[in-house]
């Protein structure tokens, strides 16, 4: 699985991601006469699907790659994983070279976050707060389970992992529409109202119990919705039907857990660490 996952990040940031030329009709049979079939994704297949994603992500925005940021945020992103309903989950964190207020993740546990992000948080506890929010995505696979062709992206998956040195390249091209799909789904937050609401109030709950202030991820949403990050899903649900925002709910339920109080900010450590990508 590895070697297969490896070659195909070498596919794809070797061409991009334009597969317009391919004529998938002559490559994909196989897949979908079995997408009936098809059993639910495992860790192995949800891995060899995010790292395909994170890779068409990568070739598209270019990754900063200051070690000791990357670092630190990964540092982060790991220790309020390890609170998380999948505590063996290992985020990988890469922060894009976009200056838009953003964050995403793919599945099997690649998170992204802009420049723009970094500079919008303040300490280290939002920063922990959203990183906490995507790894819960992750964790409750919300943008796989969304996606109305679950079975055939396990399908693909496992096409991908049996094909034989012959076939790999065809089965790369085969897969094409899928990692476009799935790309699509978690770069524009695209995850409905329910599991953004879940992955706010345990995002920030795992923040909390990982130490944090664990209201840090909801004064990022409530800085988004005044108008940072004006093109990205986060704005999208900044308000519920009942005329409550995110950052309400999110205060709300750290209150009842009784989670409200006593969290670390760090927030000169969060300046330190990041020093030259916050100017």
């Amino acid at each position: 699985m590895v070697a297969v996952l490896a070659g195909l990040l070498a596919v794809v940031l070797a061409g991009g991601c334009d597969y317009s030329k391919i004529d998938y009709g002559k490559v994909a049979g196989g897949v979908w006469k079995t997408v009936a079939a098809a059993r639910p994704l495992n860790s192995e297949e949800e891995a060899e699907i995010g790292g395909s994603v994170a890779a068409c992500v990568i070739g598209d925005r270019g990754v900063i790659e200051e070690r000791r940021a990357v670092t630190y945020v990964n540092l982060v992103a790991q220790t309020v994983s390890s609170c998380n309903s999948r505590p063996g989950l290992m985020p990988r964190v890469m922060i894009l070279k976009t200056d838009e207020p953003n964050a995403f993740a793919c599945p099997g546990g690649y998170v992204f976050v802009t420049r723009g992000l970094l500079k919008l948080c303040r300490d280290e506890s939002e920063l922990a707060g959203v990183l906490s929010h995507e790894v819960t995505h992750v964790a409750k696979q919300h943008s796989i389970n969304r996606l109305k062709w679950k079975n055939t992206v396990s399908c693909g998956a496992s096409t991908l992992a049996s094909a034989g040195p012959e076939q790999v390249q065809q089965a790369y091209e085969a897969m094409a529409p899928l990692v476009n799909a799935v790309k699509d789904e978690v770069v524009n937050n695209r995850h409905g109202t329910k599991a953004e609401e879940e992955s706010d109030l345990i995002g920030a709950e795992c923040a909390a119990r990982a130490g944090y202030d664990g209201a840090g991820l909801a004064r990022v949403v409530e800085r988004m919705k005044q108008g940072q990050g004006e093109n990205t899903g986060w704005k999208e649900f900044s308000v519920y039907p009942d005329g409550s925002t995110r950052g309400q709910k999110i205060e709300k339920r750290l209150a009842e857990l009784k989670l409200d109080k006593g969290g670390a900010t760090n927030a000169a450590r969060y300046k330190r660490e990041l020093g030259a990508l916050l100017k």
